[in-house]
């Protein structure tokens, strides 16, 4: 025997038909972290929620440098060049006097919880022959699995990935090593969570 209740939810069912039923809520780019969960069918990547699939976003901000150098930091002068690997603009690293290394990162660690996941990295980098560039992860700091090519004036990527285990925070490193005065340009870093360590998925 049905109760008053369970009668009235029967009755407003049959009357509505799918029609009320909720659509599914979209919290693609809602506010995360450990104590705001994102719910079934996301995940927390870069303190946004972004759908549960490998290899379909970019995390890095402005990774073509067409905002200027807006979200990136560097320890040499940085600046943007005309035109870019692909794009308007690139970035444009330059090696200080009594310096021959530099460092170029994101300005936020873009990753916030890596769980137990793939991640790779790429790069379009150029500069003189003589000098070189190298592409690392970042696990809480700590280079990972880097990736160096030599320059020759010309376009080349650069690619590297890692195992990243525990909610750890992840970012990507780029380091010039020339003389000084020798400048860099670097365009569309990424920098991705992807379905295994040979990063078939490009976003």
């Amino acid at each position: 025997m049905r109760t008053c209740r369970q009668g009235v939810v029967l009755a407003l069912a049959w009357a509505c038909g799918l029609g009320c039923l909720p659509d599914p809520v979209d919290v693609a780019g809602k506010r995360c972290d450990a104590r705001e969960e994102c719910g079934a069918g996301f995940l927390c990547q870069a303190g946004r929620c972004a759908t549960d699939g490998a290899g379909s976003d970019n995390l890095v901000g402005n990774p073509g440098f067409e905002q200027g150098v807006e979200g990136w930091v560097s320890s040499g002068s940085l600046s943007t060049v005309r035109p870019g690997f692909r794009g308007e603009s690139a970035g444009r690293l330059e090696v200080p006097l009594a310096r021959e290394r530099v460092t170029l990162q994101p300005l936020s660690p873009p990753l916030l919880e890596a769980h137990d996941s793939y991640y790779c990295a790429s790069a379009w980098v150029r500069g003189p022959s003589g000098s070189s560039a190298t592409l690392a992860l970042l696990s809480d700091s700590e280079p990972q699995d880097p990736v160096s090519v030599s320059l020759n004036d010309t376009w080349q990527e650069v690619k590297t990935s890692t195992l990243f285990v525990g909610d750890e925070v992840g970012s990507v490193l780029l380091t010039f090593v020339g003389a000084p005065g020798a400048a860099l340009s670097v365009d569309e870093v990424r920098l991705w969570r992807a379905g295994s360590i040979f990063c078939e998925d490009t976003p």
